[in-house]
């Protein structure tokens, strides 16, 4: 991998983080604080798990983008 790919990977993975915490944070929290079901689950606590989970995804994804088959880890 080379310097400059690094430094992309880098930037991505703040963004994520940034986006992340951001998305976990008070003010998008309490829009899905309702009392309502969706599909049998509260609202806030499908938001956290799909966040979770998208920012999870998001992560792996930029970690495995750009290696090489044959490139250690």
């Amino acid at each position: 991998m080379n310097h400059q790919s690094a430094d992309r990977k880098k930037q991505r993975l703040l963004a994520l983080c940034i986006a992340g915490f951001i998305a976990l944070n008070y003010p998008l929290l309490s829009l899905f604080d309702q009392a309502e079901l969706t599909l049998g689950i509260p609202v806030l606590f499908l938001y956290l798990f799909l966040v979770w989970a998208v920012i999870i995804s998001l992560i792996a994804l930029v970690m495995e983008t750009g290696q090489e088959p044959g490139e250690e880890r």
